[in-house]
């Protein structure tokens, strides 16, 4: 499902990037991370392999399991070379919630970190227009 999920931010994209103009995509920021979620998580399957490795900087959101891409998809690049964007970011005490709109109003993805314990959070991932796609916990990894 995930795979699925990952196409559709590549079509996304690069319907996005394409412009007319040569000017180089910004550097602005757009995510605040609670403290208590920095670092790198990751699912780790039965099997041993890893399916979702999510980074999280104090200003950044990373998928490192992004097919194709070595250094997995930097959130705030991909945004920044979007026509439209909005980021919708909601955080308490444990929880820590990011609505992505790469164009309109309705969210393209949606996620949802608890945490349950310093090395431990449940991630519950949509796309803006269904019940959840996935649930998992992710261990924290560095």
């Amino acid at each position: 499902m995930r795979t699925k999920l990952h196409f559709n931010y590549l079509w996304i994209a690069l319907i996005l990037s394409c412009s007319n103009s040569d000017e180089s995509p910004s550097t602005k920021t757009h995510f605040h991370p609670p403290s208590w979620i920095i670092g790198v998580w990751e699912e780790t399957m039965p099997n041993g392999v890893s399916s979702a490795t999510y980074e999280f900087t104090s200003n950044n959101f990373i998928d490192k399991e992004w097919p194709g891409a070595n250094e997995g998809l930097d959130f705030n690049e991909f945004i920044n070379i979007s026509v439209s964007r909005k980021i919708v970011e909601r955080i308490s005490g444990s929880t820590y919630e990011i609505d992505l709109y790469l164009a309109g109003d309705v969210p393209t993805s949606l996620w949802k970190f608890k945490k349950i314990s310093d090395t431990e959070i449940n991630c519950i991932l949509k796309d803006g227009l269904s019940s959840p796609i996935e649930e998992f916990n992710l261990q924290k990894i560095n």
